[in-house]
């Protein structure tokens, strides 16, 4: 999945930003990142992996009274 320049405009477009042509190759670039890196996530074997709901265990931080 690759993002181009002309949905990035788009998109600042319907968020009503205004972006230089500076800004708009700069989130480009890091949005073709986090979807390559999203990609490689997808490639994880996760199915002997039981779901949680946090990623560390969490305790109840009150006191007993």
């Amino acid at each position: 999945m690759k993002i181009t320049k002309d949905e990035v405009e788009y998109v600042a477009h319907l968020a009503r930003l205004d972006f230089s042509e500076e800004e708009k190759v700069k989130f480009t670039s890091q949005l073709n990142d986090i979807l390559m890196y999203m990609e490689k996530l997808n490639q994880v074997d996760t199915a002997e992996v039981e779901p949680v709901s946090h990623a560390i265990s969490l305790q109840n931080a009150f006191r007993d009274d």
